[in-house]
């Protein structure tokens, strides 16, 4: 699997997850929540931080729930800034741009 189809399937993932975690009532991180899946719809990674706020419930999720948060971490790290890497070759490359 390339790293465009990963970082979309992943991306869709997560929306999923954040739409659910969205339409709670009285949840005071929404804004945060709504700003992580504005940049994964329009292709921009998301920083480690922002997720972190959000591992919190991502890992409440029933195919999460036996997994760390380290474990969490790297399956969504293709959405992550400066988390991604290509262990095929071990170049960095522009490709996921073009």
């Amino acid at each position: 699997m390339d790293q465009r189809t990963i970082y979309q399937e992943r991306g869709m993932e997560l929306i999923s997850y954040l739409n659910i975690y969205v339409n709670k009532k009285g949840l005071k991180i929404k804004p945060i929540m709504k700003t992580i899946k504005n940049r994964i719809l329009n292709n921009q990674p998301i920083t480690e931080k922002q997720f972190i706020t959000v591992i919190k419930w991502v890992e409440r999720e029933p195919q999460f729930s036996q997994w760390d948060q380290n474990s969490i971490l790297e399956y969504f790290s293709p959405l992550i800034v400066g988390h991604w890497s290509d262990s095929s070759n071990g170049q960095s490359t522009l490709e996921s741009f073009f």
